[in-house]
């Protein structure tokens, strides 16, 4: 799939090695799995929406498309809740962690998390989970910036205004929308 659009061979060669890569075991064991990408890998999101863009976009576009009479739209990539309670747990771990470093540290990271779990999440139908994401974390932040010492550091309005100053990003959707001339041209 990837030798179909690269043409660096050096660069698909990397994305092989990397496919062959063994996964370190608790118990110090490499296991070099038959198929699939390294669970944990840098890689593995990347490759898994190649791989879905080829097998279930390409097929919906060719064969379940041009069937339909009228528009038709595929929604994949929602939060399932399962992923989104793991997601709110794991920056519990991390502010519970991180919360004694610099407020403008601690804040740069914030943004870079909030802005890479937008651009992951952020597809078509799936708001929902970003703004339930954007809501827990967010009050979870605030617990943990609270302990930071024995008084209150913020209230409310003095967390918001932190928020705002840090240019923290609100949940929205990266993915974009059919435009209107495409949306034209499915009805012809």
């Amino acid at each position: 799939m990837l030798e179909e659009r690269i043409n660096d061979r050096a660069f698909v060669w990397l994305i092989q090695k990397w496919l062959k890569a063994g996964i370190l075991d608790t118990s110090g064991e490499v296991i070099h799995p038959a198929t699939g990408t390294p669970q944990g890998g840098n890689v593995s999101p990347i490759l898994a929406k190649v791989y879905l863009h080829y097998a279930l976009d390409l097929w919906f576009e060719k064969r379940i498309k041009r069937a339909c009479n009228g528009d038709a739209l595929i929604i994949r990539r929602r939060t399932s809740r399962k992923k989104l309670r793991a997601s709110i747990a794991a920056f519990t771990e991390w502010i519970k962690t991180n919360r004694n470093k610099k407020i403008s540290k601690l804040m740069t990271t914030l943004r870079a998390r909030y802005r890479g779990y937008w651009n992951y999440w952020g597809v078509i139908g799936n708001y929902g989970s970003l703004k339930t994401f954007y809501y827990r974390t967010r009050r979870i932040l605030f617990k943990w910036l609270n302990r930071r010492s024995q008084r209150l550091s913020y209230n409310w309005a003095g967390f918001k205004d932190l928020l705002n100053q840090f240019l923290i990003p609100a949940p929205k959707i990266t993915e974009k929308y059919p435009s209107k001339q495409k949306q034209l041209k499915l009805f012809v």
